[in-house]
């Protein structure tokens, strides 16, 4: 079935209030954090009972950490880097405050990664940061601690991380200090040689201490000595070679097994680790077929497996099998889980392709994920099987499957605030789905819905300019199959897009196309939407006469469908109107009956929304107990529904009560809190509320300097995601800051930058108010002269009369 669009209660959205509105929770419990999940983040453990000491190479190591800031551990696969680490973060993470460890191919993003080690050292986790920020953040906190962190397999990072992990590389090799960064790595990272240190193999010595501890024994003159040059001293060859020998030659090194191992390493021998995988590839092929089975299906599991998930590859899989494997190199083991080796990945995945298993490896990997879901408490890692569930249908191209299962925790996810997260899966979606072509109608309609949300996790992250492009493609998507319905609701969200933009003729110009779509096809419910947006934009204009009759109109329809929530957003807009036309009595009328309809029916967000009209009413009425009992209403019910970004909008309201109240000090930290919560969802437009409302704060106390500081950091978040309407409010309140500390220049300033784009977007109440800023003071200097004068005809007269 083809699923419908929903609007996720924007049309409740108040565009009278986009400043000051919406705002953070300062939470000293890190489990309410954003959670940064990030795989790959324990060091294997390092056992010192099958350890190779590698002395000239552990000396350096440790001289190097020691010494410097940055090193870079760089050789081929296989040559032993990730225990080379593994011992070096053994023996050094007792001098360090933290000791991080980061397995580069489970990241995703550079964002995440810097973003996991913020989390970890304790420090605000902020997703709308782009990379640059986010290097000099994780350079600078690392700076302030002392700190360990090792990076492994940096060469496995993805493309799109590259470039902003190797800047943050060569910013901490010129401005490093106290922590030590290790990167393991296949490919060159730093740009300064004395900062790289080279991996080359085993020495004789050491190659023969390593066979000896995997309890071979040579029976062939020299056997080990010779062995380990046959291999270049390749700790991964000759694991695979006592391997070998374990099974085949019951340990014992002959000279036959000599001459076998020449003639499979020939290929080897001083060439690229390209040679290696050939290797591999003829060992995988002797394989029993079992184990090959085996190898097959766990190879799709992006993350470490135990045995129930080997098992769901092969029912009588066993823990002997996986220790065969590891034995043989092709798995690696820690504790109870296992992970293929980089090189052997690579391997698999090709013979995988090329066999009939591959459908069937990921089939049976969904199977395990869909009976492993867990209940929703209000985390990323709840959905971990739903998001696992999404990437195999996507490898198999079974992309309305990938649509569906997050059609099942995309709700949850998106009130919690996990819009990055969201943004890195629709996009994969949108651009897979769309290169795929599909030639299934309904099809093409969820894929045009999923262009939809795609846009919409745009706006909530403050990119404006990359959701009006979604919003677009979702349009096209829904000419290509001539979806009226789609087309109606595309225009619509494209319209919510320009009024963030600040472009109202725009939005009002999509709303009325999309309106007369769904007049022409019959669409009630999307007809009645579409006019409350309306009504909302007219009264973001001043134009409150067409707002009230879009709102009517929106109500009659709602009421004659009997579409009760759609009812009560209209009644809670009529609410908003009358309010800002200074009908109060009216307003709170209309925002009661919203109350109670959504009380009645069970619509826990619309009845926090109904609560913060009433409060806003109320605090224009200067009742401001009352106004503070709705706001911390609301406040409770979108705690408990999870709603994030609806929390730090009742924050922020709190803080603008507190503000009214004169207690300044809980007005500045309720807005603080709001801001660290918008922070951490990545809601740049409620960063720029947020900092907005401080500098009131902050006015209203007479710290006019500290006021400036907040308006001008909210003038520059407005200007970079094109949020007119809050460039010219912060320009407006930067204005009357400035004039209060005689900055007249500047503040004259101010106010023609926030009159010039209130005349642009058309708000001419604000354009008056602008005009009225602007005006001198009436000169009082006469009326003074004339009082001075008049004392002193008072005085000669009297003295005259003596």
């Amino acid at each position: 079935m083809s699923r419908q669009y929903e609007s996720h209660g924007r049309d409740q959205f108040n565009i009278e209030t986009l400043k000051g509105d919406l705002q953070v929770d300062n939470r000293t419990n890190a489990q309410q954090n954003i959670e940064v999940l990030l795989k790959g983040t324990i060091a294997p453990k390092h056992s010192s009972e099958k350890w190779v000491k590698r002395q000239q190479v552990e000396a350096e190591l440790m001289r190097r950490s020691e010494a410097q800031v940055l090193l870079e551990m760089l050789g081929q696969g296989g040559f032993g880097k990730t225990d080379l680490a593994a011992w070096l973060y053994a023996q050094k993470k007792a001098d360090f405050e933290r000791s991080l460890w980061v397995d580069a191919a489970k990241v995703e993003s550079f964002n995440q990664f810097a973003r996991w080690v913020l989390q970890e050292l304790r420090y605000l986790i902020d997703q709308r940061w782009d990379d640059e920020a986010l290097v000099h953040e994780l350079a600078r906190r690392l700076t302030e601690h002392r700190c360990l962190l090792v990076v492994d397999q940096a060469e496995q990072l993805t493309e799109s991380a590259i470039a902003s992990f190797d800047q943050f590389v060569q910013y901490w090799q010129e401005r490093g200090e106290r922590s030590f960064l290790l990167v393991a790595t296949r490919r060159k990272v730093v740009t300064d040689e004395r900062s790289r240190l080279a991996i080359s193999g085993l020495t004789d010595a050491e190659g023969a201490e390593f066979l000896a501890k995997q309890g071979i024994c040579a029976i062939a003159e020299r056997g080990f000595e010779r062995l380990t040059q046959l291999a270049n001293g390749h700790p991964l060859l000759l694991g695979l070679a006592a391997s070998w020998l374990r099974q085949e030659a019951e340990g014992s090194l002959s000279e036959r097994d000599l001459d076998f191992f020449e003639q499979l390493f020939c290929h080897y021998q001083g060439d690229s680790e390209a040679k290696v995988e050939e290797i591999f590839t003829v060992l995988f092929a002797e394989l029993p077929e079992r184990l090959r089975s085996l190898l097959l299906g766990v190879v799709v599991y992006r993350d470490a497996f135990g045995l129930e998930m080997a098992q769901a590859m092969l029912e009588d899989a066993t823990i002997e099998d996986l220790q065969t494997l590891s034995d043989r190199a092709f798995l690696r083991q820690e504790s109870e889980r296992w992970t293929l080796h980089p090189l052997m990945r690579g391997v698999v995945e090709q013979e995988l392709k090329k066999s009939d298993r591959y459908r069937k490896s990921h089939e049976r990997a969904i199977a395990y994920f869909a009976a492993n879901i867990q209940l929703w408490t209000g985390l990323l890692s709840d959905c971990a099987a739903q998001l696992e569930i999404f990437h195999h249908h996507c490898e198999l191209g079974e992309y309305a499957l990938a649509d569906q299962i997050m059609d099942t925790c995309f709700n949850g996810l998106d009130r919690h605030g996990y819009y990055l997260a969201l943004l890195s899966i629709y996009g994969r979606l949108t651009q897979e789905w769309t290169a795929a072509e599909p030639d299934n109608v309904e099809e093409q309609r969820n894929l045009g819905w999923a262009w939809i949300q795609l846009g919409d996790l745009y706006q909530s992250v403050g990119q404006y300019q990359a959701a009006i492009v979604a919003h677009s493609q979702a349009q096209i998507q829904f000419a290509q199959i001539n979806f009226a319905q789609g087309k109606a609701a595309s225009l619509g969200s494209l319209g919510f897009a320009y009024v963030l933009l600040g472009q109202y003729a725009c939005a009002i110009d999509c709303h009325q196309q999309s309106l007369e779509i769904e007049r022409e096809i019959g669409d009630r419910r999307g007809e009645a939407s579409s006019l409350r947006m309306l009504g909302l934009f007219y009264n973001a204009l001043g134009q409150y006469a067409c707002a009230i009759d879009c709102h009517q109109q929106s109500l009659e329809i709602e009421r004659e469908i009997g579409d009760r929530r759609g009812e009560a957003f209209s009644l809670s807009n009529l609410g908003n109107a009358y309010g800002s036309l200074g009908q109060y009595e009216c307003a709170i009328d209309y925002y009661q009956q919203s109350l109670e309809m959504a009380r009645e029916i069970g619509d826990r967000g619309g009845e926090a929304n109904s609560l913060i009209g009433l409060g806003f009413v109320y605090n224009a009425l200067g009742q401001y107990a009352c106004a503070i009992d709705c706001h911390q209403q609301s406040l409770e019910i979108e705690r408990e529904i999870g709603d994030r970004r609806g929390e730090a909008s009742s924050l922020s309201n709190l803080g603008n009560a507190y503000d009214s109240l004169g207690q300044y000090d809980r007005a500045i930290n309720c807005h603080q809190q709001s801001l660290e919560m918008v922070r951490e969802i990545g809601d740049r437009g409620g960063e720029a509320s947020s900092l907005s409302n401080l500098g009131n704060a902050y006015g209203s106390l007479g710290q006019y300097e500290c006021a400036i500081d907040y308006y001008q950091q909210s003038l520059e978040i407005e200007r970079e995601i094109g949020d007119r309407r809050g460039e010219a409010y912060s320009y407006f309140s930067l204005g009357h800051a400035l004039a209060k500390l005689s900055r007249k220049k500047e503040s004259i300033e101010a106010y023609q930058n926030a009159r010039r784009l209130y005349q642009e977007m058309g708000l001419a109440q604000d354009v008056e108010d602008c005009d009225k800023a602007l005006r001198p003071p009436r000169r009082k200097i006469n009326w003074i002269l004339w009082f001075c004068v008049g004392i002193a005809i008072v005085l000669l007269i009297a003295w005259l009369r003596k």
